[in-house]
């Protein structure tokens, strides 16, 4: 039996796409399980409540549902590992349906600013970050810095996304199995980033999180933030994005 096994996000004709998508309480399909017949969605609850971290799976193992999949993943695919294992699929798709069904594509797609994709891989593997560290040299004796995060163990889909961006840095995270990160950092800098998840918006949780740290950023442009008032405000919404994207886990997979 051939079984789906990805977790990644795939750009298909613009339109934002992810399969197996693990994201805290909800997870975001390829193909919206109406429209996968046969297909089944398990519940993976974490935590003593049953509701902290909660993570759905779409599962389709019928091999001709599949067959559709590996037709969309071929040559839809980004990052190389998920690419090697397409050609596991394809293999073993070949040698059920005849050697020429599918005729693989090993090379990755291109990204760009312009499409979705980069939006279905925040969803799965970033997070937008706020922090508020002291520093006598500024007012009120904080700084706050603004962060967009990636995390991911293929460094150079990082190296990509920073060169699309044109500033932020790729680092090895310390004790993690080969995971990098890609951190972009800055107020002015960060219009770029704006202005693409305005046009290509998240679709998990995160897009609460995106929604509060946007504001701080207008909030903090705008200057209102040098006053005690104001500080008290972004720490509010500080500690409320935190909490939405679980930063304090880590984002990313450091084990897969």
């Amino acid at each position: 039996m051939v079984r789906v096994a990805f977790s990644t996000v795939i750009p298909v004709n613009r339109h934002k796409s992810t399969f197996c998508s693990y994201s805290k309480g909800k997870c975001y399909p390829l193909l919206r399980p109406e429209k996968v017949r046969y297909s089944t969605v398990k519940h993976f609850p974490q935590g003593k409540s049953g509701n902290k971290n909660d993570f759905y799976r779409l599962i389709v193992d019928n091999p001709s549902h599949i067959l559709l999949l590996a037709f969309l993943f071929n040559g839809n695919l980004a990052l190389t590992h998920r690419i090697q294992q397409l050609s596991l699929w394809v293999q073993a798709l070949n040698n059920r349906f005849g050697s020429n069904t599918i005729l693989f594509i090993n090379t990755a797609v291109s990204v760009t600013l312009q499409d979705a994709w980069l939006s279905g891989f925040t969803d799965a593997e970033g997070c937008f970050n706020v922090s508020i560290t002291s520093n006598a040299r500024y007012a009120l004796g904080n700084v706050i810095k603004m962060r967009y995060i990636l995390d991911q163990k293929d460094s150079t889909i990082l190296l990509v996304i920073r060169n699309l961006f044109g500033f932020g840095k790729v680092t090895l995270r310390s004790k993690t199995d080969g995971v990098y990160r890609y951190t972009a950092t800055g107020f002015k800098a960060m219009n770029d980033v704006i202005s693409y998840f305005k046009v290509f918006p998240l679709l998990t949780k995160k897009a609460q999180s995106f929604d509060k740290w946007l504001t701080i950023h207008n909030f903090v442009s705008n200057k209102l933030h040098l006053t005690e008032e104001g500080l008290a405000q972004v720490r509010a919404w500080q500690k409320q994005i935190n909490m939405e994207n679980g930063l304090t886990k880590k984002t990313g997979s450091a084990h897969p």
